[in-house]
C-alpha cells in the first residue's frame, strides 16, 4: 500500500507545472554504513553510549543516491513553502556487519555476520533555512529533510568454513530464529540535513554540498531480531538441518554451546536497524526566468 502512496507523491511532484518552478537533478555519493545488532565496532567512526546492547555506527561501504527535486513557489508568503521542495530519491548501496557483541552474556559464541545490497525509493520534504535561489546573492544554505520510503534487501551469509569463492546463503531461506521471514521489502524513514553552496554567477545552474542522512528501517535488515531458535536444544536429525543451525549459531558444532543459547536473546528486538549515507552532493538546476522558454 505504501508503495502506491510513494509513487503518487513522486510523480505528482514531477507533473505539476507553475510559472517560476525550478527542477533540480542531482546525485549524492559517499560512504554508507549500517547500525544494528551486527555493526562492525572495529570500523566505527563513533558509538552511542557504552552498554552491552548499544548499536555502533560504522561506515565501510559506498552508496549513491540519484534524486529529482521540485521546488515550491518561491514567491509564497509561507517560510515552509518558499524555502522548500519535494525530493524523490533512488538509492543503491551495500551494507555489511559482523561482530561479537561486547559485554553480552554469550558474546563468545555469536560470531554472526551478514551482507546485502539495498535499493531504496523515497520521497522527502526538504527545507532550506535560508533563501537559496539561482541568480541570487545568497550562496550558502543549511537544510534538513524527512520523509518516507520503501527498500529492497536480501541479507546473505557464509557457512562456517566457507570463503569468498563459495556461494553465500540467503538468510531469508532459513528459520535462523525459528520463524520464516520471506519478505525482502521494508519501509524506511529517511531523515538528515546538510549544507549547499552555489558558485557565483547570475545564471550558474550548479550546486554543490555535503549531506548526512540516516534511514530507520526494519530490525530484520541483518536477520538478527529476537532469540536463538528452540531447535538448537535438540540434536540434528538430518543433514538438512546443517545450514539453518550454523547460520543461526556458527558455533553449533559444539553441542554444549548450541544447547545453552536456545531461547536466549540473539538480538535486541526493541531497537530498529538503521543505515546512513555521508555524501558529496552535486546537482544541476533547470529554471524559468521571465522569458517564455527554457
Amino acid at each position: 500500500m505504501y508503495h502506491r502512496f510513494l509513487f503518487l507523491i513522486i510523480f505528482s511532484a514531477a507533473i505539476f507545472s507553475v510559472k517560476g518552478q525550478i527542477h533540480e537533478f542531482g546525485v549524492i555519493a559517499g560512504p554508507m554504513g549500517y547500525s544494528g545488532d551486527l555493526a562492525n565496532f572495529g570500523n566505527s567512526l563513533f558509538k552511542v553510549g557504552g552498554k552491552a546492547n548499544d548499536k555502533f555506527l560504522a561506515f565501510d561501504n559506498l552508496g549513491i543516491n540519484a534524486f529529482y527535486k521540485y521546488n515550491f513557489d518561491e514567491k509564497s508568503t509561507s517560510f515552509f513553502v518558499r524555502n522548500a521542495g519535494i525530493r524523490a530519491n533512488l538509492l543503491y548501496g551495500k551494507l555489511s556487519g559482523g561482530a561479537v557483541g561486547p559485554g553480552e552474556r554469550f558474546s563468545n559464541i555469536r560470531d554472526l555476520h551478514f551482507f546485502t545490497n539495498v535499493f531504496e525509493l523515497s520521497a522527502v520534504y526538504e527545507l532550506n533555512f535560508f533563501k537559496f535561489q539561482i541568480a541570487k546573492k545568497q550562496h550558502f544554505a543549511l537544510y534538513v529533510f524527512g520523509g518516507l520510503g520503501a527498500m529492497s534487501y536480501n541479507p546473505k551469509a557464509y557457512l562456517p568454513g566457507d570463503n569468498n569463492d563459495s556461494e553465500p546463503q540467503k538468510l531469508k531461506d532459513y528459520p535462523t530464529e525459528g520463524v520464516d521471514r520471506k519478505s525482502t521489502l521494508a519501509y524506511t524513514i529517511p531523515m538528515g540535513g546538510g549544507i549547499k553552496w552555489k558558485p557565483e554567477g547570475a545564471r550558474n545552474p550548479w550546486t554543490f554540498g555535503l549531506e548526512i542522512s540516516g534511514r530507520i528501517t526494519t530490525d530484520n535488515l541483518d536477520d538478527v531480531h529476537q532469540a536463538y531458535p528452540a531447535y538448537l536444544a535438540n540434536p540434528a536429525s538430518s543433514t538438512d538441518e546443517f545450514a539453518p543451525r550454523f547460520l543461526a549459531n556458527p558455533k553449533a558444532s559444539d553441542p554444549m554451546q548450541a544447547q545453552s543459547v536456545a531461547g536466549y536473546a540473539r538480538g535486541n528486538q526493541y531497537l530498529f536497524d538503521m543505515y546512513k549515507l555521508v555524501g558529496v552532493r552535486v546537482s544541476y538546476t533547470l529554471f524559468r526566468c521571465d522569458c517564455p522558454s527554457w
